[in-house]
C-alpha cells in the first residue's frame, strides 16, 4: 500500500477501541485516514506516522482516506512554537502572535508571505550564528520582532509606504507597551526606501529584507518575479510588465546614487542583469474565464483550479458594471477590448 509524504495514519483495530486523534492532531490535517485491519499495530506514536507491528504491504484496508499535511497551517504552527517563548521576551502576546500568522498566510501573499518571513529568519539566525550571539541577545530581540512585523499588514493595492505605515501601527497597537521600542518602528520605516538606513542594525535588516534583489541568483529571480506577478494579478500583464520593467532597471542604473555598493558581489549584479533581460521575453500563459451575471462558487472552484494550470487567470467581463460587481476578486477583470493589448505580451487561453 503506498503512503504519501506526510501521510498521518490512524487505526482501527478489530476487536479493539479506536484510536482517535485529538482534535488539537487533526487541525493540521485535510481528512482523516483509517485504516481497518485484522494485524496488530503499534500505535504508540500518536502524532506521527506510527510505529507498524507489520509491514503496510501486508494490512488489508477496509477504507483508506488520505491525510495530509495543510503545508500552510504546519508552517504557521511550526513558527508559532519556535518563536512564542522569545517573541513573549519582545511583548509580543500568544493572542498577537496568532493575529501576526493569520496576516502573513493570507491568501492573497505569494512573495511577501510565510516562505519570506522564514527566509529573515533563517538570515537572523546566521547573523546570531556567525556572531556568537545568544538568542535573548536586544539584538536578535529586535530583528526578530521586526521580521514578524515588518509586512504584518501588505495589501498589493496600498499606496507606496502605506503598508509599511500600517505594519507599524499594528505593532503600536499590539505590543505590550512596557517593551514598546522606537528602533523597531524606524527598521520597518526604513524598508519603504531604496536606500539603507544609517543605523547598522537596522540596516542589517534592511540588507535581510532586500536580499532577493541584491544576493540572488538567476533562478531566484525568476521564483521572486513569478510569485510577485501573482501578487499583482489585478492588474493586467501589459500594465504590469511595463512597470515592472522600470523598476527592475532602476535597480541596475549606474548612475543611481542609491544602487552604488548594494549588490553583494558583481556576479550579483550580473545574476541582476541577465534576469532582466529574461524578463523582457517573459510570455506567461493566462487563462481566461469567461464569467456570466452569476459568478459563484462553482465558479470560484474552476478559477482556482485554472490557477495551478496556468500562470495567471483573467476574469473576462462584460462591461465595467460586471467588473465592479467581481470587485472582491484577487484574479484582474478585463473587457475583450484589454485582451488586445495584453496578447502583445502574454500567450492567451480562452476557458
Amino acid at each position: 500500500m503506498f503512503v504519501p509524504k506526510n501521510t498521518f495514519i490512524a487505526a482501527l483495530l478489530v476487536n479493539c477501541k479506536a484510536f482517535v486523534p485529538s482534535s488539537n492532531a487533526l487541525k493540521n490535517y485535510e481528512n482523516v485516514n483509517i485504516i481497518h485491519s485484522n494485524n496488530k499495530l503499534n500505535i504508540s506514536r500518536q502524532l506521527k506516522l506510527p510505529t507498524l507491528g507489520t509491514a503496510l504491504s501486508d494490512i488489508e484496508p477496509v477504507q483508506v482516506c488520505e491525510l495530509k499535511l495543510d503545508p500552510v497551517k504546519n508552517k504557521v504552527t511550526s513558527l508559532h512554537t519556535q518563536y512564542r517563548s522569545v517573541l513573549e521576551k519582545s511583548g509580543v502576546s500568544n493572542q498577537c502572535l496568532e493575529k501576526i500568522l493569520s496576516h502573513w498566510s493570507a491568501p492573497h501573499r505569494f512573495y511577501h508571505g510565510l516562505n519570506h518571513l522564514e527566509k529573515l529568519l533563517e538570515n537572523i539566525e546566521q547573523y546570531r550564528v556567525d556572531n556568537n550571539l545568544s538568542k535573548d541577545h536586544t539584538d536578535i530581540k529586535f530583528l526578530l520582532t521586526t521580521a514578524f512585523f515588518h509586512d504584518v499588514i501588505y495589501e498589493t493595492l496600498a499606496p507606496a509606504g502605506k503598508n509599511e505605515d500600517d505594519s507599524i501601527l499594528f505593532y503600536r497597537d499590539n505590543i505590550d507597551p512596557k517593551h514598546h521600542d522606537v528602533w523597531v518602528e524606524n527598521s520597518i520605516e526604513s524598508t519603504k526606501h531604496r536606500n539603507p538606513p544609517h543605523d547598522s542594525l537596522a540596516r542589517t535588516f534592511w540588507q535581510f529584507d532586500n536580499a532577493v534583489v541584491y544576493k540572488n541568483d538567476v533562478k531566484g529571480f525568476h521564483q521572486w518575479e513569478k510569485e510577485i506577478r501573482k501578487e499583482y494579478q489585478i492588474h493586467s500583464y501589459d500594465a504590469y510588465k511595463a512597470g515592472r520593467l522600470v523598476f527592475l532597471e532602476s535597480c541596475v542604473d549606474k548612475d543611481h546614487p542609491k544602487n552604488q555598493g548594494l549588490f553583494h558581489s558583481l556576479q550579483h549584479l550580473q545574476n541582476f542583469k541577465n534576469f532582466i533581460e529574461d524578463f523582457k521575453n517573459i510570455r506567461p500563459c493566462i487563462a481566461i474565464y469567461e464569467c456570466d451575471d452569476s459568478f459563484n462558487g462553482e465558479d470560484l472552484k474552476k478559477v482556482k483550479a485554472l490557477e495551478s494550470q496556468y500562470d495567471l487567470v483573467y476574469l473576462l467581463t462584460k462591461d465595467e458594471s460586471q467588473k465592479t460587481q467581481l470587485k472582491d476578486q484577487l484574479q484582474c477583470k478585463v473587457t475583450s477590448d484589454q485582451i488586445v493589448k495584453i496578447q502583445a505580451v502574454a500567450d492567451i487561453k480562452y476557458i
